[in-house]
């Protein structure tokens, strides 16, 4: 089943789902200007797989339940606030294998910041304030195919090869990145030889 509303909810979004959500799979909530969403918003929607709240007021990830996230394989957070993941936001999201962010505010991805996300496919980061990335902040994302991280200040781009290894397909990180100092051994992990 699938919703899409607009201009709907305004900036504020507190109730639990209404029971005409229920069953939802696919809700987009994006351009309604949501600043903020209460803890209690997706109880119950265990069948979502898709949630987007794209294009919004967000200065926070929104609060997913325990027994929604693992139902989630594709989040669209982007184009909004957004100025920090905090560690093990994740940890409920194995099923994720897409996650957007882009167009954000996040100036940092720390160690635990994409901690659970074992099955995750893509990853989008770019347009953001990034100028740092803790060195394991991928050791959970080894099935991890594309990832974009351009356009951010840059700073000391981690070396991840010994986490994803032969599933990357493609990298972008263009815009003020410096390669970790140990570039062969990074290089040589992404290429299998």
């Amino acid at each position: 089943m699938y919703k899409t509303f607009q201009n709907f909810f305004g900036a504020h979004v507190s109730c639990t789902a209404p029971m005409f959500l229920i069953g939802v799979t696919y809700l987009d909530l994006s351009m309604n200007n949501i600043a903020t969403i209460d803890n209690l918003v997706f109880s119950g929607l265990t069948q979502m797989s898709h949630l987007l709240l794209s294009e919004n007021s967000l200065t926070t990830v929104p609060p997913i339940p325990s027994d929604v996230a693992p139902a989630l394989v594709y989040l669209a957070l982007d184009n909004n606030l957004i100025t920090e993941i905090p560690d093990n936001y994740f940890q409920d999201f194995a099923t994720l294998e897409y996650l957007d962010l882009q167009y954000n505010k996040l100036t940092a991805l720390d160690e635990f910041a994409l901690t659970g996300l074992v099955s995750l496919l893509s990853l989008d980061i770019g347009h953001n304030d990034i100028n740092f990335m803790h060195q394991d902040v991928f050791k959970d994302t080894g099935q991890l195919q594309y990832f974009y991280a351009g356009d951010n200040p840059g700073g000391s781009f981690p070396c991840f090869a010994p986490y994803i290894n032969d599933s990357l397909q493609y990298l972008s990180f263009y815009g003020g990145w410096k390669v970790s100092s140990n570039y062969e051994e990074c290089v040589t992990g992404l290429t299998g030889g």
